[in-house]
């Protein structure tokens, strides 16, 4: 004979197993801790009348009626089965309980949540009939296991939209959200209820499951379609810089075991499950891997976020010299914002209505605090990661750094844990020790990193000039304790040294290099500046105008971009670009050295210090801005000149213009050429 006790690893199980799993370890026991039942929930209604004091509130309070009366009837029915699975019954009343009480605290939120409770009671199947049937009808016992899941669908879907931070602040428009889903569960009971009432064929039950499948198949993907829309117009609409590209280069960089003595800290470790400071402000010389610690901090949170053993939301921008203009700050809010909704797409309901406004700072701060305060709950995260603070200009530098204070008073500084890498520079520290951040200086704790690097680069060494046996050994060790005892804890000049050795023909020349290791990086740069100004007059003018187009330019340019800004004549009556006249960017990487690299098509120096040392007194200067703007405007002048602009030109024309490259530095000019003009 079949019995109750068939339906445990069923439909109960798995119902009650999918809304606990919605929960926390701690807030099982906080919420459920105690069993709950019917007297506990009139008792909770009794108080908040009392609370409510007014007739009004006793018909509200009257509306519930029918769900508590209904799942009374629920609880006869299945009384068999509940003596050997109590926490069933308790995840009747638990549940009800919580949300009645998470509701009360907010007017809209209790009518709301009132009324759904009562439209649900309104719709549940008569059940006192088969408390009889239930312990030996299949069928009356799998119909009815179909209601419990209605109604932990019903808790599920309550629970997450009460289970925000700031559910208050976004209340109607995440409600309508809530709605649709409610509308679902409702049909679906409709649609049991029916079943039960009628005492359903086993066909009809079969029939009815999969509609409800169905059902919930096709507003899953509608809801997916709406994301995926609403996701694409946000996007357009903030247009958050790549910084995809950034983590890739880290991650290429990166060598196992990197940055493991941060990552084991105290400290951090303090920080990351909120024991410790809420901010902590990395500090360390040029070129001493702040970058690929920060880097190696946001994949280890992104790894526990992964595997579960962390929850919340990990946001991260690594800044970047590159980055001239005035809408720093605003780049760095909008891509705050939308990591946050990739992360959390149900808020896509709260940001949607924001995308008709203008971006401005102010505006996007708001929404960025918003969000934050929106997206965790009470026992979550967000962690913030910023590298390179000292890279941008100051006073998009002292306006970033507002915003981080922002997140750091009430409420947000209950959920925000803030992680800032840069040099120990006067302004930054000047603000910082206001706000008083742990401060972790790298100093010596990178040295195994270092010894780490310098073995395998210098194993690139032996291996590009094809050293064997003893020869290989002997040159390698050379060159790790020549480079260890220098490196003062300086990737970036380790790097910058192996490229000096590769360029070397002899090992004769590679022991004198060795002998002769320039100290520090300002050393280095004024070698490889030594080095150009050494150059025939013609290759030296190359090396110096591309450093001056890459010193000035509003953003880096692509290799496409540079080959046609150096191969302009100002002078040339043609008006266009002679396929001849281009510069090859590889050699010109040639003539001035490691200063600049190539990465997918952008051209860049090979750290921001290179910028800084070209412009700084040191070097000469050895670009001078003004100048320096002066000739790029010429260009950018000659270049709108040319006859692809003119008006009245043939479509063959246009082709061939196009085919000719002519346009291909069309972008940069046509955004920038009156912000030279304005900077001379």
């Amino acid at each position: 004979m079949t019995t109750a006790l068939n339906i445990v690893p069923l439909a109960y199980d798995r119902a009650a197993n999918r809304f606990l799993g919605s929960f926390t370890e701690d807030e099982k026991k906080k919420y459920f801790g105690q069993p709950t039942s019917i007297d506990d929930i009139w008792d909770l209604v009794d108080d908040l009348q009392d609370q409510q004091g007014s007739r009004g509130s006793l018909q509200n309070m009257a509306r519930i009626e029918p769900f508590i009366n209904g799942m009374t009837q629920y609880a006869k029915v299945i009384e068999v089965f509940v003596q050997v699975k109590p926490e069933i019954m308790a995840l009747i009343w638990g549940p009800l309980k919580l949300l009645l009480q998470l509701a009360s605290q907010f007017t809209e939120s209790f009518e709301k949540i009132l009324d759904a409770i009562g439209r649900i009671g309104e719709n549940l199947p008569r059940f006192q009939r088969f408390c009889t049937a239930f312990s030996y009808n299949d069928q009356i016992q799998e119909i009815i296991s179909t209601v419990y899941e209605d109604i932990m669908e019903f808790y599920i879907s309550a629970w997450k939209f009460f289970n925000r931070r700031a559910w208050k602040i976004m209340f109607s428009l995440v409600w309508a959200s809530f709605e649709t889903r409610f509308g679902l569960i409702l049909r679906n009971l409709q649609r049991h209820q029916a079943l039960v009432d009628n005492e359903a064929r086993a066909e009809d039950i079969i029939q009815s499951q999969k509609a409800r499948e169905e059902e919930l198949k096709r507003a899953e993907e509608r809801q997916l379609d709406d994301m995926h829309r609403k996701m694409k117009e946000i996007f357009d609409w903030i247009k958050p810089v790549n910084i995809v590209d950034h983590r890739e280069k880290c991650g290429y960089l990166k060598q196992d075991g990197t940055g493991d003595w941060l990552i084991r800290s105290k400290d951090i470790q303090d920080w990351i499950t909120g024991k410790g400071k809420q901010s902590i402000w990395l500090t360390g010389k040029p070129g001493s891997g702040k970058t690929i610690l920060s880097y190696t901090l946001l994949e280890h949170l992104e790894l526990k976020m992964a595997s579960a053993s962390l929850s919340g939301l990990v946001l991260y921008y690594f800044c970047s010299y590159e980055q001239v203009d005035s809408k720093i700050c605003q780049n760095i809010l909008c891509a705050l914002i939308y990591q946050i909704i990739s992360q959390k797409q149900d808020l896509l309901v709260y940001v949607y209505p924001e995308i008709t406004k203008l971006l401005s700072v102010p505006m996007l701060q708001k929404l960025l605090y918003e969000l934050i305060e929106a997206s965790v709950s009470p026992s979550e995260f967000v962690y913030v990661i910023i590298d390179g603070l000292d890279e941008l200009p100051q006073t998009e530098r002292e306006r970033l750094m507002r915003i981080l204070k922002g997140l750091k008073q009430k409420p947000l500084s209950l959920a925000s844990r803030i992680f800032v890498a840069s040099r120990d520079l006067a302004d930054i520290r000047t603000v910082f020790e206001r706000q008083r951040p742990l401060e972790i200086s790298i100093k010596d704790n990178n040295k195994h990193d270092i010894y780490r690097y310098i073995a395998h680069e210098s194993l690139r060494v032996v291996e590009e000039f094809g050293f064997e046996g003893a020869q290989r050994l002997s040159v390698q060790k050379e060159i790790q304790n020549s480079l260890s005892r220098r490196a003062d804890g300086m990737f970036l000049w380790v790097h910058l040294v192996i490229e000096n050795l590769l360029s070397q023909v002899t090992i004769k020349d590679i022991r004198d290099a060795l002998d002769d290791l320039p100290a520090g990086l300002s050393q280095v740069y004024e070698r490889i500046i030594g080095k150009i100004k050494h150059l025939d007059e013609k290759k030296r003018s190359k090396a110096e105008k591309t450093l001056e187009w890459m010193t000035c330019t509003y953003r880096p340019l692509k290799v496409e971009e540079l080959e046609d800004a150096l191969s302009m004549e100002l002078q040339d009556p043609d008006l266009t670009l002679k396929e001849e006249k281009r510069q090859p960017i590889i050699r010109l990487r040639w003539l001035c050295g490691p200063i600049i690299e190539l990465s997918k098509g952008v051209v860049t120096f090979v750290h921001f210090t290179a910028k800084e040392y070209l412009l700084s007194q040191r070097s000469g200067p050895f670009v001078d801005r003004i100048s320096s703007h002066l000739s790029i405007s010429r260009v950018c002048i000659t270049y709108q000149c040319f006859r692809c602009f003119e008006p009245g030109i043939s479509n063959d024309e246009a082709v061939g213009f196009l085919l000719n490259g002519d346009l291909r530095l069309f972008d940069y000019v046509h955004s920038n050429w009156f912000e030279h003009i304005r900077e001379f």
